[in-house]
């Protein structure tokens, strides 16, 4: 049985911190980290660019 759980924050740092807050919460305590996809969008309106960043992670349920 595998999850998918996707964070889509707006900068590279606090997609780090909201990954690493996750694995080290109690609903992660029986989950294996099999993969992390990061993908970086960057959207251009002028006059603005705006970056968005999005992880999907593969877990496993440990039994």
């Amino acid at each position: 049985f595998t999850q998918l759980y996707g964070f889509y924050p707006e900068t590279l740092e606090l997609l780090e911190k909201n990954i690493n807050a996750f694995l080290s919460s109690e609903e992660a305590t029986n989950l294996k980290l099999v993969n992390i996809t990061i993908k970086e969008i960057e959207e251009r309106t002028f006059p603005n660019n705006e970056e968005e960043f999005n992880a999907i992670l593969t877990l496993s349920v440990n039994k």
